[in-house]
């Protein structure tokens, strides 16, 4: 057992199973990695837990909220394994196997794509698609789109009823919204 109740640095791994458990009650665990297997393997009355890694197996199940961090790399395995957002996550890569599920219920960040959830670095999106179509990633808000940015070169998850902002920095979506506009016009024009 590992009681948190104030800022701690921990090197290397967190590992929390068989029967293990971390109770983290106030305070910031900063670690590496933590490794969480089976049901009950942590406990949060109040804790932040910035770290780089983090793997949930077994059974085991945590939120992720402000003041939390990971920094490279989600994995969320076996039936009843969850992870839930209440904040935008952005993963260097994330991993959904065997019935894990990521329930998305934050959809506030911003930048290139706006209202988004999660997003993964480079060209993610048939990898997101395949897992939201599995229902491997929910969302309470509904529906959900997923949108490759090449200007940002990340792979967003929004609410389908959020509508992409164009980015100001790339050319391309000016031009094709200003074309598709004088396209318009021109035919009203003709019609006339």
């Amino acid at each position: 057992m590992l009681n948190v109740n104030g800022d701690v640095t921990l090197a290397g791994w967190v590992s929390s199973h068989s029967g293990g458990v971390v109770n983290l009650d106030a305070g910031t665990m900063t670690a590496g990695v933590l490794a969480l297997s089976g049901p009950g393997s942590l406990t949060r009355t109040d804790g932040k837990y910035p770290v780089g890694n983090l793997f949930l197996s077994n059974g085991a199940s945590l939120t992720y909220s402000d003041g939390d961090a990971i920094t490279n790399y989600l994995s969320i395995d076996g039936i009843s394994s969850s992870f839930a957002e209440y904040e935008p996550l952005s993963l260097n890569s994330l991993s959904i196997t065997n019935g894990g599920v990521l329930s998305l219920h934050d959809f506030t960040g911003s930048g290139a794509i706006s209202n988004w959830g999660l997003r993964l670095p480079g060209d993610s999106q048939s990898f997101l698609e395949t897992l939201i179509t599995g229902s491997r990633i929910t969302g309470s808000w509904g529906p959900m789109s997923v949108f490759y940015d090449p200007t940002s070169n990340y792979t967003f998850v929004t609410a389908i009823s959020a509508v992409p902002e164009i980015d100001p920095a790339g050319i391309g979506s000016v031009m094709a919204l200003v074309s598709g506009a004088l396209a318009l016009l021109e035919r009203r024009k003709r019609l006339a």
